[in-house]
């Protein structure tokens, strides 16, 4: 039996411009909504869900990564859609490529996968959003074999793609994953021969 879920877009979540009172039961309605959209495995809700960071006053995007990580292995095409969608926002992108992030975090399979896709898109330069590139940097700077990524990140810091107000290469270099860099050999070797 197929699962079918009602058509949703982000104005029908309730947000829209409308301030939230936290006092106010029916303001946490659109959040409760969303949550259970992730709890349905409602992964065709993705893209429209990803409309929630352009509104006025987003309070509940923040949230779409974990819930689009608990969606199931269905959502990750969506997810690559938003990522890879020039046209979507830095922030819809952004939290595109954290709930691939999330939904990784358990699997291995699948966080080689998603990393191979994050170098391939960090190493286009012809055409790159350099505050996408920051986020892209940071999920994969938190890999366990992070090592295996240091020329793709160090390449779009070389050649200016990456947003440096979002991250800077000493922010990668002093992340705990990269205490040795390839680059540090010569280094070590003048502080020996000192």
């Amino acid at each position: 039996m197929e699962k079918t879920h009602p058509r949703v877009d982000a104005h029908g979540i309730g947000c829209g411009t409308r301030e939230r009172v936290a006092a106010e039961p029916a303001s946490w309605a659109p959040w409760h909504a969303i949550h259970a959209l992730g709890a349905l495995q409602a992964w065709e809700s993705a893209p429209a869900l990803a409309e929630l960071a352009n509104l006025e006053n987003d309070w509940l995007s923040d949230r779409l990564p974990h819930i689009w990580a608990g969606m199931g292995m269905e959502v990750e095409p969506s997810l690559w859609t938003i990522l890879e969608n020039q046209t979507a926002s830095a922030k819809q992108r952004g939290l595109a490529a954290q709930g691939l992030r999330m939904m990784a975090e358990d699997n291995d399979i699948l966080e080689n996968k998603i990393a191979k896709g994050f170098v391939r898109l960090l190493e286009n330069t012809k055409v790159f959003d350099p505050k996408v590139n920051a986020y892209l940097v940071h999920f994969l700077r938190e890999r366990d074999e992070a090592e295996d990524v240091w020329e793709a990140i160090k390449s779009a810091f070389d050649e200016e793609r990456v947003d440096l107000d979002v991250i800077t290469l000493v922010d990668v270099e002093e992340y705990d994953y990269f205490d040795e860099f390839p680059d540090d050999e010569e280094f070590e070797d003048e502080v020996e021969n000192e």
